[in-house]
């Protein structure tokens, strides 16, 4: 049982690469800074309406315009892929190595025969 627990442990906190947590901070960053920048948007499009230069229904339809790009920009960060699928593995790098000498083995038998 101690085991089950253990093992469920380590898959909650698996480690990920230098790149792939720099990336992770700088999409976080920029999630908060679109927070932020909504909240300044909603504060500038009241005072606008407050001093008489929109109408309460022109702010509210750009306000709810603003939450309608932030939302669908979230959905893309959320939807995008967590990995890139064309990475290539550590064994798909040394296949690539060992058919690259072989390649070249080749050429070279070639290039002897030529001479």
């Amino acid at each position: 049982m101690a085991g089950k627990k253990e093992e469920e442990k380590t898959k909650g906190t698996r480690s990920h690469s230098p790149l792939y947590e720099a990336t992770r901070r700088v999409l976080l960053a920029g999630v908060g800074a679109v927070i932020l920048a909504q909240d300044e948007v909603e504060r500038f499009v009241d005072d606008l309406a407050s001093r008489g230069e929109l109408v309460e229904g022109e702010a509210k339809t750009m306000i709810n315009e603003i939450l309608d790009k932030r939302a669908s920009f979230l959905e893309r960060i959320r939807q995008a892929p967590k990995k890139p699928a064309d990475a290539a593995s550590k064994e798909d790098i040394q296949d690539l190595k060992k058919k690259i000498a072989e390649l070249n083995a080749k050429l070279d038998a070639m290039e002897s025969k030529k001479k």
